[in-house]
């Protein structure tokens, strides 16, 4: 018994339509990061010029726009390169989850960071700006001591 023409062609317009709704996915912009109000606090330890060792703080609110904004806009990277670390950030949304942010510092534009519940469970992006990014996290922590 033989197929028709119309079931061969319905077949593979849905492969088709599956392939590009696939691939659309992949290469969309996605938001890596969620938005600055659904944040209760952000964990920082990164390694900051002059500094031998980590520096560990709380971002203070008012840098976190600028923060975000320092590595936007991002797009995801499927095959990131060996880049030096920068430092980490744990974001504790309003709603108790915690997402982790890994800092990376490229020596051009754009930067890099990643994103993911865990170390072994991130999504890698580009953008924004390495020593942007480095000099607000140096801000943030500078304003992180002073009193409150």
């Amino acid at each position: 018994m033989a197929k028709s023409p119309r079931r061969y062609l319905a077949v593979l317009l849905l492969l088709v339509l599956f392939f590009l709704l696939g691939t659309g996915w992949f290469v969309m912009p996605r938001r890596p990061l969620p938005d600055v109000s659904e944040i209760d606090q952000v964990r920082a330890t990164v390694f900051l010029p002059e500094q031998r060792v980590p520096i560990k703080f709380e971002i203070p609110k008012e840098f976190l726009p600028r923060i975000w904004a320092a590595v936007q806009p991002a797009k995801r990277d499927p095959v990131p390169a060996k880049w030096v670390v920068l430092g980490d950030l744990t974001v504790t949304s309003k709603d108790g989850r915690q997402l982790q942010i890994f800092l990376f510092k490229t020596g051009h534009r754009p930067g890099a960071f990643a994103v993911g519940p865990t170390w072994e469970d991130r999504d890698y992006y580009r953008g924004g700006d390495s020593a942007a990014l480095e000099k607000a996290l140096e801000e943030a922590y500078e304003a992180s001591k002073q009193p409150h």
